[in-house]
């Protein structure tokens, strides 16, 4: 017979904490995110197509494509002062108005055929800022509607809801409704933009309210010396100074990675484009079991050795993909693994730095970390289309496309390294 004792009381005490519901204000949160997730995976898919209706030239294309990440470069930082001095609520709801406005004149101007493809980029830029502002105060908003015991939990239900909204249903409809014709996804998507807004105006007592300025400055002032102290504490406090630096070599990789995926998968594993989205279909099983089990790995292994061990099963999943034999089915696995250990990563980094950045700046703070991170994407894509023109040339092709995967491993392996031993000094935030 076990003997009830206080260590096993506190046990469940504990347990009791992180499975303690996370509330309506976190559900209605997540809700509004799904919604526009839905929509925002069938714009993805759609504004290429439309694109290559309009032109062949492959420049002009890759100009639309550029348009969407263009304002995460622009106004991540900026966005970030806005989050900490306006109402959550105000700028989550005038977002989704401005995106369903942007949607439905677009909607109209491809229905009576005034598009062409200089309006298709600039459209697609206002679609991409209102997707900044909204996604970025979304991500800031989590620790305001649960408590900080549940952030890993709350954070993987976050990222589950975007991987299936966005890449499974989103993009999977987008596909079938363009047929219908090339307005319609976008059609939908403008009205998950405007039904987002009741459900978020039925948020209660979860959005900060802006904070009144009572000097003389200038607006311009108050925005460059808020933007300047989020920048002061990063640089400031050891630990986050160097985990936006692992931040950044994390991503420059993993970018130079995905740059040349579809290359690896068409000439070393022999997939067509129906075998590359099975593929893609396969590996988002590993992103959305690792949404749903991130709280549950933050009760087993505490945010710490989930961090490290994320990152280091990351470098050996994806470098082993490089050293595999040809058989599709081996780096399908492998795949799977990869994005479960992306996802704990980003679930678990992301919880790490909601729950130590002080509240009056985290919006800032937060915006620092998507900018290098979205920064280094294009480097990375270059360098790793540098590295396989290079490998080629000395290598072969084979090991030329190889190559990013093995390079990642290693990097990957100094960061955990690196990172292990800056969080083994870092036991007072008590993680």
């Amino acid at each position: 017979m076990n003997i009830p004792t206080k260590e096993n009381n506190s046990l469940e005490n504990t347990i009791g904490k992180h499975q303690k519901k996370l509330g309506k204000n976190f559900h209605k949160l997540l809700g509004g995110v799904s919604l526009t997730m839905i929509g925002d995976g069938l714009t993805l898919i759609s504004i290429p197509w439309i694109a290559t209706t309009l032109t062949d030239q492959a420049f002009l294309i890759l100009m639309v494509s550029a348009a969407m990440v263009l304002p995460w470069l622009l106004l991540s930082l900026p966005v970030g002062v806005l989050i900490d001095r306006i109402s959550h609520q105000k700028l989550m709801v005038l977002s989704s108005l401005f995106r369903f406005i942007i949607l439905a004149l677009l909607v109209l101007f491809i229905y009576y055929e005034w598009v062409n493809i200089t309006l298709l980029v600039v459209f697609t830029f206002f679609i991409g800022v209102a997707k900044v502002i909204f996604d970025s105060t979304a991500q800031t908003t989590v620790p305001r509607v649960v408590g900080k015991q549940q952030l890993e939990r709350a954070n993987g239900y976050m990222v589950t809801s975007i991987t299936a909204m966005d890449d499974i249903v989103g993009k999977g409809l987008g596909g079938i409704l363009l047929s219908f014709g090339l307005f319609v996804p976008l059609l939908i998507d403008a009205m998950t933009a405007l039904l987002t807004i009741p459900i978020l105006l039925t948020i209660s007592g979860a959005f900060r309210e802006g904070r009144k300025e009572t000097s003389q400055s200038t607006l311009k002032q108050i925005f460059f010396k808020e933007l300047k102290s989020g920048i002061k504490w990063v640089w400031d406090n050891r630990l986050i100074r160097n985990l936006a630096m692992i931040s950044i070599l994390i991503t420059t990789m993993f970018s130079s990675l995905v740059s040349i995926q579809v290359l690896f998968i068409q000439e070393i594993l022999g997939l067509g484009s129906s075998g590359f989205g099975m593929l893609m279909a396969i590996a988002a099983i590993g992103a959305i079991l690792g949404g749903q089990l991130s709280g549950w790995l933050k009760n087993l292994l505490g945010t710490n050795k989930g961090m490290l061990l994320s990152l280091l099963i990351i470098g050996i999943s994806l470098g082993l993909v490089g050293m595999v034999s040809h058989h599709w089915f081996v780096v399908a696995i492998l795949f799977i693994i990869g994005n479960f250990s992306v996802v704990i990563w980003n679930v678990f980094r992301l919880s790490f730095l909601q729950r130590i950045i002080p509240e009056d700046m985290i919006g800032r703070v937060l915006s620092i970390f998507r900018f290098v991170s979205w920064g280094m994407s294009p480097l990375g894509m270059l360098l790793g289309g540098t590295i396989v023109t290079i490998g080629e040339y000395y290598l072969g092709r084979d090991l030329a496309l190889r190559l990013p995967y093995i390079k990642l491993m290693i990097v990957y392996f100094i960061c955990f390294v690196v990172l292990s031993r800056l969080l083994k000094t870092k036991e007072r935030y008590g993680l």
